[in-house]
């Protein structure tokens, strides 16, 4: 219960009426009344990320380096993530908030790998009908591709690597678009011959 707030709330009722929530669950009446909540186990990380949503602009970098948060950042041009990350660390030591480089944001884009860059064309094209489509009507612009076979994606990787200091990378999947096979097939070649590059000591 907070100042402004109370859940459960008195007679609060689970609005999705479905067995699961009786038969495997708990704090939850035949009838959906919602008794009590449970709180999620301590994960295993000493401490959790905050990821800062997908950020275009200086100001939402910094106002996530006031909380220590990471903004997902998919932009392909080198002097800006330069400028993003340096003024997320003027932020951050502004507010003598310590962190490590590579905590700044998290750099990343559309990933699709194949055997060769033609195929990774193909299979991304899939993805590029859905971005001219819908994404691009409403003004968001193309991510960084990271498309093309294990040696193109990981030259791009270390490009970008040696301009900002990557702690990790996001990568956009097109899930739910590109059917499942290749998309199995462009995670397991991801997986097997180009996140080996990067792996920390």
């Amino acid at each position: 219960m907070g100042k402004y707030w109370d859940f459960p709330s008195v007679d609060f009722h689970n609005p999705h009426d479905h067995p699961v929530y009786t038969t495997y669950g708990q704090g939850v009446s035949a009838d959906m009344k919602v008794d009590e909540i449970g709180i999620a186990p301590r994960p295993l990380q000493k401490e959790i990320p905050l990821y800062g949503g997908f950020s275009h602009s200086l100001r939402s970098a910094k106002f996530w380096a006031q909380h220590k948060g990471r903004p997902i950042v998919l932009a392909e041009d080198t002097d800006f993530l330069k400028l993003l990350w340096k003024e997320w660390g003027n932020e951050a030591d502004r507010l003598d908030i310590a962190y490590q480089p590579g905590e700044q944001a998290c750099w990343g884009g559309i990933m699709v790998c194949a055997e060769t860059d033609a195929l990774a064309q193909e299979w991304y094209g899939e993805m590029a009908w859905l971005w001219d489509t819908w994404m691009k009507p409403f003004g968001q612009g193309v991510p960084q591709l990271l498309v093309g076979s294990p040696e193109t994606i990981k030259h791009r990787i270390a490009e970008v690597g040696k301009e900002i200091p990557l702690d990790e990378v996001f990568l956009l999947l097109p899930q739910g678009i590109l059917e499942p096979a290749k998309l199995n097939a462009s995670l397991e070649l991801f997986a097997k011959e180009v996140m080996p590059a990067f792996k920390s000591d």
